[in-house]
């Protein structure tokens, strides 16, 4: 928590919503974006970033998407710790190969990620059984666009998905 936050503030009410089970719609004021972590095999996963800015000026169309590769070491071969996102492939990559679950001491603060879990579990139980995962919607008529609350950014989508536009929260 930010010192003179509180839990009532946007971070900890609303955060960063999961749009199950791989991406994460991330984001602050002036930008917003999505990271997808899709499993490659099983000890390698693509981790993908799409970030929009909005500088709040004008700015020309672009013939193409940039694209960059966040680099995850120093020419001296430590980690670039300076950069945030770097500090969670830090997190990732240091546990090995395969994280040993079983030897991991969770506490009171990881009750997110313990719920996570579980709800994995649920998921490809129901698969396993033939059933649906969760929000997966076949009728054509149901599966419309979700707005996604998000802390400091709104976002508004017109029936037009090449036309979303998205706003910095006052």
């Amino acid at each position: 928590m930010v010192r003179g936050g509180t839990e009532e503030d946007d971070p900890w009410r609303v955060g960063h919503p999961i749009i199950f089970p791989t991406i994460l719609r991330v984001g602050n004021q002036g930008s917003f974006g999505f990271q997808w972590r899709v499993p490659v095999d099983d000890t390698h996963t693509l981790h993908l970033m799409y970030t929009a800015y909005r500088p709040g000026i004008p700015v020309p169309p672009q013939e193409t998407v940039p694209l960059y590769e966040i680099p995850l070491y120093q020419e001296d071969g430590k980690f670039m710790i300076e950069v945030s996102i770097v500090q969670d492939m830090f997190a990732w990559v240091s546990q090995s190969p395969i994280a040993e679950r079983d030897l991991e001491h969770l506490g009171q603060s990881d009750v997110g990620l313990i719920m996570y879990r579980e709800l994995l579990r649920e998921q490809v139980e129901r698969v396993e059984r033939g059933e649906e995962p969760m929000e997966v919607y076949r009728d054509p008529a149901r599966n419309v666009c979700i707005d996604l609350p998000q802390e400091h950014v709104t976002m508004h989508y017109s029936p037009d998905v090449s036309r979303q536009q998205g706003e910095a929260a006052a």
